[in-house]
C-alpha cells in the first residue's frame, strides 16, 4: 500500500529545508507509470543524479498457507519494480553523459524477520 499522506508530508519537510521536492506517487509495478513519472522528472528536473530504489514488501506467513498471488506481488514488486526503475535511470543517465548512481535498499526481514 502506497502511503500517499506520508509522501506528501516528506516533500512538505523537504521543500521547507531544502527548497525544491517534488513527490511522484507511482506503483513501481506498472511500467507506463514508472516510464511517465521519469518523463516528469525529467521535465522537471532536467535530469538524474542518483536513484534510490526501496520499493519493497515482504509476505508473513508459513509457505504452506502462501497463495500465488501474493507470491506473485512479492516478485512484481521486490524484483520487477527494481528493474523497471533502474532501466527508466540507466536510459537517463546515459543521454546525460555524466555519471550518477543506483541504490537498492534491501530489508533485514529476510535474515532478522519481525513481528
Amino acid at each position: 500500500m502506497l502511503d500517499v499522506d506520508g509522501i506528501q508530508k516528506l516533500e512538505q519537510e523537504l521543500n521547507a529545508e531544502y527548497g525544491s521536492a517534488t513527490a511522484a506517487v507511482m506503483d513501481v509495478t506498472n511500467e507506463q507509470q514508472v516510464s511517465d513519472v521519469f518523463a516528469q522528472l525529467r521535465l522537471t528536473y532536467g535530469g538524474l543524479d542518483i536513484l534510490v530504489s526501496n520499493a519493497g514488501i515482504a509476505p508473513v506467513g508459513p509457505i504452506h498457507d502462501l497463495s500465488l498471488d501474493t507470491w506473485q506481488r512479492s516478485l512484481d514488486i521486490n524484483c520487477t519494480g527494481h528493474f523497471l526503475v533502474s532501466r527508466e535511470t540507466v536510459k537517463l543517465l546515459r543521454e546525460q553523459e555524466s555519471g550518477g548512481s543506483l541504490v537498492f535498499v534491501g530489508t533485514k526481514n529476510i535474515p532478522s524477520p519481525g513481528a
